[in-house]
């Protein structure tokens, strides 16, 4: 877990992609025995990189090889990012604008637990991540930019009535 990550001080180098399908000991297979790059594509199906998602045949598995897979290792942003542990790379089989949005999610789907994780471990909330980031992921909640009125155009008041017990 990722608290786990944090209370052991465990390196980046043991985080495993998400999926598995980097692990030796992992493989995807279809009914027909045919071996899939991953467990959510079809022997049909290809690649962004137009490479084909069957990789082989398991009458066969000396010459099945993985060819179109990015590890998080391998790519610029992931070893320096504060989720890693939580993402763990998201999918090894994307790149450009899909991989980019592919990232934005998983990132988007990991920063509500990095912060639990932190809140639990030091009883303080994360509002700002220092680091090689982009501007947008730095302010954990988007509350540190608060646009100006001005910037809304006009603005309304909205009455919250305060009820007391």
């Amino acid at each position: 877990s990722f608290i786990n990550s944090i209370r052991l001080q465990r390196p980046a180098s043991s985080v495993a992609q998400k999926c598995g399908m980097d692990r030796s000991d992992a493989i995807a297979v279809d009914l027909r025995g045919n071996v899939l790059t991953c467990q959510n594509v079809s022997a049909q199906a290809m690649a962004p990189n137009a490479e084909s998602h069957r990789i082989g045949h398991v009458g066969d598995l000396a010459s099945v090889a993985l060819r179109t897979a990015t590890h998080w290792s391998k790519r610029s942003d992931c070893p320096k990012c504060p989720v890693l542990h939580i993402c763990k790379g998201a999918c090894m089989f994307l790149e450009g604008p899909l991989w980019e949005a592919s990232c934005n999610n998983a990132y988007s789907d990991a920063l509500p637990i990095f912060a639990a994780g932190i809140e639990f471990l030091t009883g303080l909330v994360p509002i700002y991540i220092e680091g090689h980031l982009p501007e947008d992921r730095k302010d954990v909640f988007g509350l540190l930019q608060v646009p100006s009125p001005s910037a809304c155009g006009h603005t309304k008041p909205f009455p919250v009535p305060v009820v007391t017990a």
